[in-house]
């Protein structure tokens, strides 16, 4: 027998290893579809549990909103309180709704530039219009902007009617908001927790105490009741949906859902503004007005900045309710930095001489909700800690 090399010997020698199967041909790489909108992504709904999510933000991202809004309402309070006041001198004085016009215009443009520089158009939902592609929102934000706008002239509104005086038009509404709160986080499946029920209550009876040693007026008119149940309506409404899509989509799909809500309500605003401009009476009559304040320099810049203010106030306070958490949690930080951004507008007129120093049922439900806000932070804290 011829002599073989030892190498030739091994390499034929039958190995006992499974030979590997032949590689399939590789895939070409497929396209990148844009993410889903809230409203279509697991229909607002976890898909592991099929229950809300309990992933919650940083209590330090929900305060540094809720300081946003308070950094931005406390100046156009003072602002829209000098100029309905008359402590600016401007001829004719506009009213609020006469305000409306221009800060509604504003305010959508100032929405725009900064969803602009966020880049948050990036993420929303596009459809062909006339074959150019165009941002179009999801249908549970679109519902929800068209609420928000609902929400901004019922609470114009709520300060003209007479007979109600303004601080206790302001405790209804904010009251209301409050005790709606945890009726959504039932009809929505969200767990709520002890410590953001009694912050529920505690912001109820401050709002209340506000308003103590103020004459209030005669009654509630009809028309005062409608436009209540209208932003009550509107409150549920949007509620509901942040906690149905955004509050369980995570933060990313949180924030889509909180721009796509952005794009849509300013504009709705300026159409109903135009539309109201239509109407016959005073309401028409003062909208109408409210467009001539343009011819007025100073009035313009004052209106344009309030505008800026208005959305920047909205913007922030928005970021607040679409925190994960629960709506009985979310929903008192709001109005608690509503309530002491108002308690503060009127302390800043007063040093510049032009209000009347504030109540002490307004100090003391301003003190009353700077603690419910620190009892919310420190039970967050607590509950890292377990």
């Amino acid at each position: 027998m011829p002599h073989r090399p030892r190498d030739e010997v091994l390499r034929s020698v039958p190995s006992h290893r499974t030979e590997p199967e032949p590689s399939l041909p590789a895939e070409p790489p497929r396209r990148a579809e844009a993410a889903p909108g809230p409203a279509e992504a697991s229909n607002g709904v976890s898909e592991a549990s099929g229950r809300p999510s309990d992933s919650h933000g940083s209590f330090t991202h929900v305060l540094a909103f809720a300081f946003g809004y308070l950094a931005c309402y406390v100046p156009y309070a003072a602002l829209t309180k000098a100029m309905t006041g008359g402590d600016v001198a401007l001829d004719p004085r506009p009213s609020s709704l006469g305000m409306l016009p221009i800060t509604a215009v504003a305010s959508m443009v100032s929405m725009f530039a900064t969803l602009s520089f966020l880049r948050a158009f990036r993420v929303v939902p596009r459809r062909d219009v006339l074959g150019v592609p165009l941002p179009f929102p999801s249908r549970g934000p679109l519902i929800s902007g068209v609420m928000t706008a609902l929400i901004i002239p019922t609470t114009t509104l709520a300060y003209t009617f007479e007979g109600v005086s303004v601080p206790l038009a302001m405790v209804w509404m904010r009251a209301s908001v409050l005790a709606v709160a945890p009726l959504v986080d039932v009809l929505t499946g969200h767990r709520i927790r002890p410590l953001s029920g009694v912050a529920v209550a505690l912001s109820v009876l401050a709002a209340g105490t506000s308003i103590i040693g103020l004459p209030l007026g005669s009654g509630m008119p009809l028309g005062a009741l409608l436009d209540l149940a209208i932003y009550v309506l509107a409150y549920v409404v949007r509620l509901t949906l942040m906690s149905r899509f955004a509050k369980r989509a995570g933060p990313a799909g949180a924030r889509q859902f909180f721009y796509e809500e952005q794009m849509v309500a300013t504009p709705i605003l300026v159409v109903f503004v135009m539309l109201g401009t239509l109407l016959p009476g005073p309401t028409g009559e003062a909208l109408r007005d409210g467009f001539r304040l343009a011819l007025q320099p100073l009035a313009l810049v004052l209106l344009v900045l309030t505008g800026v203010l208005s959305q920047g106030s909205g913007f922030f306070g928005g970021l607040v309710l679409v925190d994960a958490r629960e709506s009985s949690f979310t929903v008192p930080i709001n109005r608690a930095a509503s309530l002491i951004a108002g308690a503060l507008s009127g302390t800043l007129l007063f040093s510049l001489g032009l209000e009347p120093a504030p109540r002490v049922g307004e100090l003391v439900a301003t003190l009353g909700l700077v603690g419910i806000v620190t009892m919310l932070g420190l039970g967050e804290r607590k509950r890292k800690r377990s």
